[in-house]
């Protein structure tokens, strides 16, 4: 099924397919915000008031994240491909990268505009942000109220905040 027409022009890429990598995209970068959220919370003393080395860890975290997805989406394609990659296993893996590289530039911009004592406060409060908004944006696209779609966004980040916290607990 092609997609409708948009402004006069016809889409080439299959509706499912441009939705499959959206979700792709979309659901690696919620996986980067909901790890760089416990992670973060682990360093909370070390990297208190240091915006570099905040940078730094954000950083090193959603590589560390994205490069170990990547490569076990890519093996796992290699499987189920019967050891060859389809067009849009390639498109996928790219998707997921740019996710995660998309969550880890909001997250750098945040560090970078507080610069003191409370930046890691302020990146940490942007990834619950970003992870409420998605929720928000999901229940809107769906047809939900204002209302409803606000009260989906603010479960949506405490469930967040609870996985956060159980990976926190689970580390010590």
């Amino acid at each position: 099924m092609e997609a409708p027409r948009l402004g006069g022009h016809e889409r080439t890429v299959p509706w499912h397919m441009d939705t499959e990598l959206r979700k792709d995209a979309l659901s690696m970068a919620l996986y980067v915000a909901l790890g760089l959220l416990g992670a973060l919370s682990l360093f909370d003393r070390s990297l208190s008031g240091t915006d570099v080395r905040i940078v730094e860890t954000i950083w090193g975290i959603t590589v560390g994240l994205v490069l170990a997805h990547v490569f076990a989406f890519v093996v796992a394609a290699h499987v189920a491909g019967q050891g060859s990659l389809r067009r849009h296993d390639g498109e996928a893996a790219v998707a997921h990268l740019l996710g995660g590289i998309a969550v880890a530039i909001v997250a750098t911009l945040a560090a970078l505009v507080v610069r003191d004592e409370t930046a890691l406060r302020a990146v940490r409060l942007v990834l619950a942000a970003f992870i409420g908004t998605v929720g928000y944006l999901v229940r809107r696209s769906n047809g939900a109220s204002k209302k409803g779609a606000l009260l989906f966004g603010f479960i949506t980040v405490v469930v967040a905040l609870i996985i956060a916290n159980i990976k926190v607990n689970l580390s010590h």
